[in-house]
């Protein structure tokens, strides 16, 4: 079988001797992706998700993310704040919303902690 043009078995082989020789290594590869990721305003389950599908291993991928020290909320709200300047406004805007930052990969605690801070600053201040 062919992969990218190249049998398998010798796409493997040149891995392997790569890895051996400190030229390719999975770790290095998850941090570069995890600040890639983060420069564009991705969350930790699509960041987790693309590691996986390249054939990163789970563990790498859990300490990865958790050596990455980045505050979640906080890149959130900058992703929020860079997408949309009003606030929410119904039910409907609402789900939009939640929808368009779950897809960058965020969290469903993330994204309502987020969306109430905002709706919570729509509310008029109670007498």
């Amino acid at each position: 079988m062919l992969a990218g043009g190249v049998p398998s078995l010798l796409a493997d082989a040149v891995v392997h001797d790569f890895a051996a020789r400190g030229w390719q290594s999975d770790q290095r590869f998850a941090e570069s992706l995890l600040r890639t990721r983060l420069g564009q305003g991705y969350g930790p389950m699509r960041i987790a998700a693309e590691l996986g599908a390249a054939g990163v291993d789970d563990a790498l991928i859990r300490s990865t993310l958790q050596d990455a020290g980045c505050d979640w909320l906080k890149l959130l709200r900058r992703v929020y704040k860079r997408r949309y300047d009003e606030s929410a406004v119904g039910p409907k805007e609402w789900q939009r919303r939640y929808r368009f930052l779950a897809q960058r990969g965020f969290t469903s605690e993330q994204i309502y902690s987020v969306l109430s801070e905002v709706l919570a600053a729509d509310e008029p201040p109670t007498p």
